[in-house]
């Protein structure tokens, strides 16, 4: 999800990962999503980053959480029109929607955000 040509200092790691929780809060409010169906959209996004197709049962196999849990956060994810469920040869697949897309770059962004204030924090210190 952090790609490009640009290498991140290794303090930006650290940052990011203590930022994330509060990242992932303001993306649930702004999507009246719980936190954890946050963590359930950026799985999708990075399965479909590496692979393209990705199938419901990539993320039941990833563990993220329990089963049932899993079930309902992408439930939520379909009725926020997020992501999209579908089928293709009698497979079911998920897809993001263009609104998904959008949250998880204001996701992405709001980490680096997070990583280029502790990267000026450190200069003034």
């Amino acid at each position: 999800m952090l790609r490009g040509p640009k290498l991140y200092p290794a303090g930006w790691a650290l940052f990011i990962a203590v930022s994330e929780r509060q990242t992932r809060r303001r993306i649930s409010e702004a999507y009246k999503l719980p936190s954890g169906a946050v963590i359930v959209l950026v799985t999708v996004a990075a399965l479909h980053e590496l692979g393209g197709i990705i199938y419901p049962r990539q993320l039941y196999a990833a563990r993220l959480m329990s089963p049932s849990l899993l079930r309902k956060y992408l439930a939520e994810l379909v009725k926020a029109r997020l992501v999209e469920r579908y089928a293709h040869r009698g497979h079911a697949r998920l897809r993001l929607t263009l609104s998904g897309v959008g949250a998880v770059a204001q996701y992405q962004r709001q980490l680096l955000g997070g990583a280029r204030q502790y990267e000026r924090k450190q200069l003034i210190e």
